[in-house]
This record gives structure tokens, sequence and C-alpha cells, in this order.
């Protein structure tokens, strides 16, 4: 029997070498019929399936071959191949494990197993075998350019900086380290070394798609937005299937002011990948500004946000052992990634600075990623600070229950570096969202939103997920102290109509007003401003958009980025701001107010197109405020007809505002010092 099994093996390898895999398949079952444990006949099926396609098939042979024998390296590797082809990244780790046990100082193999896993996401355990392989074959660029790789999400930053000079040191052409290497630059923030890789990595590889995004994404943060845009759509082009390049290129569409596009793409991304929550939040965050999305379809989103990515994390609510003394010193969480200089931090800065410390002990979890002395100075009023950027949403979570916070504030809402997923795991018996992007977050573990009944209307309220607690405004105004003082008006100049809030807010519907109150008024003139306006396309754009509905060029001045001073020291050239819709402005429109220039707004049936109204009802000016479209041109070309008026009156708005509760800082933070205190003794009572 032993000598005819032999004979089938030798001419079912004989069928395999001359590459007739399927009848050398069906000699080899035969055989295997008769002896099912025959190590080569297995080894020669698993090779026979591979070569027809059939790879779940050969591992299943190749498993069977190697338990069948202990001594077979050869099959090991062709499983660890297979296993490879199929993407099955962390069984093929295993099988370079055990040929590591045939020879351990087996380099190619070591360099192998680094590979799978990191590509299994096992950063930590890839660092092993490739510092070993390092060590045995320093003069391979490769494995010092995997090992950095491996270092890339740690904080490890310098090690990982210096293995991927090493690679380049080794091999001066090599793209993959390169990219890595501008990778490393921006994560010390060192912009211009980052752009410098990148851009020398595609003119070695021209086909290499995450390059290319990331080359987009350095020329994004210098704000050479239609460069980036180019970069994007060539890694689209050369990946399709990679999510991240269709996410950029809606971030870059946000900032040229097209906000349709950017919901278009961000849903392409989503459809790649599903579970990336950070482009499903930019997505909510679009949609806020498209004309047409009613506020049920915005909270809809929202929910839907939380089923699909919050409510896992629901799982982890356990109940709180917090002390229920209703009237003891608090412990406030605030989670935000705008510890910095920010507009929202100049909205919650105040508030943090003048609550008192007899009854609040301050807590701030920080995800922002370029400190500066802003940060600095939230640190410093902070009882602890804790950096949040290399934490998981589980982990932070365990971070604010071990910290016994009683009320955490999330100051991000749906915005950029926000941590709703750790909110949907309620770490703290209270939760609040509030200041930052305060438009609801769709979360049913976040108990309350600091609003107000413009903002919030009492139809609007049962479409959000958290209870309203109603303060004097939603937002909060504290005057800079360098601000400059109200200048008055030049009556001989030409009447100018100016709006100093992000561009990607003026949208179609926007530039049809702002059209016929130009054509309206003649001489009169469009003065924007906007970092956005800095790049070329981003600035035609806008441009381009106006034109559409009658507003020559030459009738609008673009500014960009300036010192805050200076920033608001152009109001100065301003007679009367124009709000955007479908969102409004929050800081700009207090800082319009504050340098003396009113403000025409339109109340708005969406949360972001009612932030000006409730600023100017809270400051007085609620006639301000129109309720259509047809109502806000006229009032923008009535009040731009009283001229002389319009400029006695700008000279009180400074002080209108400040004496209102929502411009008094200390007033303010009364009430949301009454707010936090009530909210907790609800929760002590139940």
């Amino acid at each position: 029997m032993s000598e005819d099994i032999a004979a089938l093996a030798d001419a079912a390898a004989k069928l395999l070498q001359s590459g007739d895999y399927p009848a050398g398949l069906r000699m080899c079952r035969a055989a295997l019929a008769r002896v099912p444990d025959h190590a080569d006949l297995l080894h020669m099926s698993a090779i026979a399936a591979a070569q027809t396609q059939r790879l779940p098939r050969a591992v299943v042979l190749l498993k069977r071959t190697t338990a069948v024998s202990q001594a077979s390296a050869l099959a090991t590797r062709h499983l660890a191949g297979i296993l490879n082809a199929l993407g099955r990244r962390g069984e093929e780790a295993d099988a370079h494990r055990t040929l590591l046990r045939f020879d351990p100082l087996d380099v190619v193999t070591l360099v192998n197993l680094g590979a799978a896993l990191l590509a299994a996401g096992r950063s930590t355990e890839a660092s092993s075998p490739l510092r070993q392989a390092a060590a045995l074959s320093p003069e391979i660029a490769e494995i010092h350019h995997n090992l950095a790789d491996a270092l890339a999400g740690s904080k490890r930053v310098s090690e990982w900086l210096r293995l991927e000079t090493r690679a380049l040191a080794i091999r001066a052409s090599f793209p993959e380290a390169l990219n890595g290497l501008g990778l490393a630059f921006r994560k010390l923030d060192r912009p211009g070394d980052a752009l410098a890789c990148f851009r020398r990595a595609v003119e070695l590889r021209p086909d290499y798609a995450e390059a290319q995004n990331n080359l987009g994404n350095a020329l994004h943060l210098e704000r050479r937005i239609g460069e980036a845009v180019a970069r994007y759509r060539r890694a689209i082009i050369l990946k399709p299937a990679d999510a991240a390049p269709h996410q950029n290129l809606g971030n870059a569409s946000m900032d040229r002011g097209d906000v349709v596009h950017a919901t278009i793409v961000y849903r392409r991304s989503l459809a790649i990948d599903p579970g990336n929550a950070a482009c499903d939040t930019a997505l909510i965050f679009a949609l806020d500004m498209v004309s047409g999305v009613g506020f049920a379809e915005q909270q809809a989103e929202r929910r839907r946000w939380y089923l699909r990515h919050g409510r896992p994390y629901a799982a982890q609510q356990s109940p709180h052992a917090n002390d229920r003394t209703p009237d003891r010193r608090l412990r406030l969480g605030f989670v935000s990634a705008d510890f910095r200089q920010h507009a929202a931090a100049s909205i919650f800065g105040p508030i943090l600075r003048r609550l008192d410390p007899a009854q609040f002990e301050i807590a701030c979890y920080s995800a922002v990623v370029r400190e500066d002395a802003m940060t600095e100075q939230f640190r410093r009023l902070s009882h602890s600070w804790q950096s949040t950027l290399d934490l998981s949403p589980a982990e932070l979570a365990d971070r604010i229950r071990k910290d016994a916070i009683d009320i955490l504030v999330d100051l991000s809402g749906h915005s950029s570096g926000n941590r709703l997923l750790t909110f949907a795991a309620k770490p703290a018996p209270v939760q609040v969202t509030a200041w930052g992007h305060g438009t609801g977050t769709g979360i049913p573990a976040i108990d309350y939103f600091f609003a107000d009944p413009i903002v919030a209307s009492a139809e609007m309220r049962s479409l959000f997920a958290e209870r309203i607690y109603d303060l004097p405004c939603f937002l909060c105004f504290e005057a800079p102290d360098d601000a400059p003082p109200v200048v008055p008006t030049d009556p001989h100049r030409v009447f100018t109509f100016g709006c100093f809030n992000r561009a990607s807010k003026i949208g179609e519907a926007t530039a049809e007003a702002w059209g016929r109150i130009l054509a309206a008024v003649p001489g009169s003139r469009l003065l924007l401003k906007d970092p956005t306006l800095d790049d070329g396309v981003a600035r035609a754009e806008v441009m381009a958009r106006l034109a559409r509905h009658g507003v020559a060029a030459s009738r609008i001045e673009t500014r960009g980025r300036t010192a805050r001073r200076e920033h608001l020291a152009n109001f100065a050239d301003v007679d009367l701001a124009l709000d955007p819709f479908p969102q409004n402005g929050g800081v700009s429109t207090f800082e319009a107010i504050h340098m003396g220039i009113p403000v025409v707004s339109l109340l708005g049936t969406t949360l972001p197109g009612r932030s000006s109204a409730s600023i100017l009802s809270a400051i007085g000016l609620s006639d301000w405020v129109a309720r259509t479209t047809d109502e806000y041109v006229g009032l923008a070309i009535g009040k731009a007809a009283t001229r002389t008026a319009l400029a006695d009156f700008r000279l009180g708005l400074r002080q209108q505002l400040l004496s209102s509760e929502t411009g008094d800082p200390a007033r303010y933070t009364a009430a949301v010092a009454s707010a936090f205190r009530t909210i907790w003794q609800r929760w002590c009572a139940s």
C-alpha cells in the first residue's frame, strides 16, 4: 500500500510541476482518501488549491499539513504567504512565530512577523521582532522604517524620527521612509519639514496614494487649499477605496465654502468606512450650514450618529458612587480640543476663570494638538489637567471615573477633536453640553444642553436628546483688554456692508440676499474677512458665488488672517454687518457689536440659524432680527438709508453689550454656577 501511495504522490507531483493543477489536485484527493494524514499529499493539495485561487481551502490544507508534520517549515511559510494574501494578518503572525522555532535568527521571518503585527494593529508587539531584525541586519533600510511605523502611534516621536532618518541615510530614495518622516515632523509641529518630506516622497513615487493624501494635509495646514484639493483628488484616483482622502477633501470643501460638496464626499468616505465617527461628526457639522436641511433632519442625523458610534459605549455605563451631598464643593470636568487661541475658548474661558474655587474644583481634559499661551492659562486655572490625545474613549472614561467628576461638560459638540464617545459611556453622574458647538449631540447619556428660549425654542425642544437648561443667552462675551476704541463712521466714504464670519457660511441663499441688498444700495460695497480668503481658490469660489447673484468683483474687498487686535480694528471700515444664514455668527456677532457695528440677522428654523438672534435679543437688539429673507433684505436696505442715525447708533453699541447679562462675564458665570448647583441637586434628589 505504501508503494501505491508513493506512486500516486509522485504522479501528483509531476502533474503539479507540469502546471496541470486540477488533475494534480484530483490525484491528491484520491490518495488522501486512503491516507488522510499524509503530509506531502496535504501540502501538494494546498499548493494546487492556491494555484486555482481557492485560498481559504489552501489554508485549511496547510494547517492540516503543519499539524501532521511539525517539521514542515516550507508548509508553514506557504501558509503565512496565503494568510497574507487573504488579509488575515493576525493568523499570519502566528505562522511566522512558528517559523521562528525553526530558525530564531531568520531576519526575513522577523521582518515579516513585524509587518503582520503592524497590519493587524498590534504595534507594541511588532517592535520586538523588528528590533531583533535591526540588530541582526542594521544595513537594511526597510527594517528601520518598519520599526519606525511600530512607534508611530506612541509618544516616542524622537525615536520614530531617528529611525526614519536612519532608513533614509541607508537609502535616500525611499518614499515610504520620507512619508513616515513627514508624519513625525508633523507630530513635532514642524510643518515646513513635513511638507518637504511629503513632496519629495511623491516626486519619487507619484502613485503613492498615502503620501499624496499627507501632502494634501500639509498644504491644507498652510492654507494652500487649492493645492491641497488637487492632492486629495489624486490620492482618490490612485486609491479610491481609501476613506481618508475623501474625508480630507470634504474638510477642504468646507474651507472653500462648498458645504454641499463637502456633505457628498463625507458620505462617500462613510460608505467606505462607516465606523469613522470623526467623519460622521464632520458630516453633522456640515449639514448645519446647508440650506434646506431642517432642524428635525439635523437632530435625526445626530441620533443616527449615536446609534452607529455611541451606543456600543453605553454598555460601559454603571452606577456612580459620588457623594450625594447637595451643597458640597463639586468636581467639574471640562472636555475640549479648544483649550487654545480659538473662538470657542473665548466663550467658555471667561466662565472657567470666574467659577468660585470654594464651590467648584475644575479638571480639564484637553485634546489640544498645538498648545499655545492660552493653553497654559487654562492649565494654570485647573486643579487637574489631562491630555487626552493618546487615550481611547474607554480609557478616558476610566480616567474621569477615577477622578470622581460630579458634572462633566462637553465643550466641543460635533466639532473637530470632540470626545463624545466618552460621554456615551457616562463616566460622570451628570453630563452637560454647552458653548463650544452647542447644537445638541444626540447622546441620551448627556443630561443637559445649556441654551436659551430663542436658540432652542419650545417647538424644537422635543427633538433634542438632552434636556434644555436656559441661561440668559446660550453664549457669553468677554471684551478683550486690547480692543481698539469704537471709531466714528466717516460719512463721506462708500457705504460698506461687512461679514467677518467663516467664508464657508456664505452659501447660495446668503449670496442671493446680499446681491439684492447691494443692488438696492447704489455705490455700496462688501468687505469680507476670513483667514481662508488668503487662499486664491477659496477666495475665487466665494467671489464666483456672489457674482452669480449680481455682485461684481469690483464691489467686493477680501481680507485674510491678521492678529486679533488688527482683526478687530478692521471693523472700523464697516458700516453695517450682514449675518450669514442658515448658519449665523456667534463670536463674530459679539465682536461686531463690541466694535460698534450693528448686525442684521435672519431668525432661522435650525439652532445654528438662531444664534445671532439669541445674542441680539439678549443685548436688547431684537428689532435687528428679521423673520423672512425678504424682511432681512428690507431691513438691511432700510438701515443703510439712515446713514446719519446709524453713525450715531454705533457709538452706544459697545456699552449696550457690556451692560447686558450676556456681555458681563461675572453675571453670566453666576447664572452658570446656579445651573451647575441646580442640576447637581436634581441628581442628588433622584
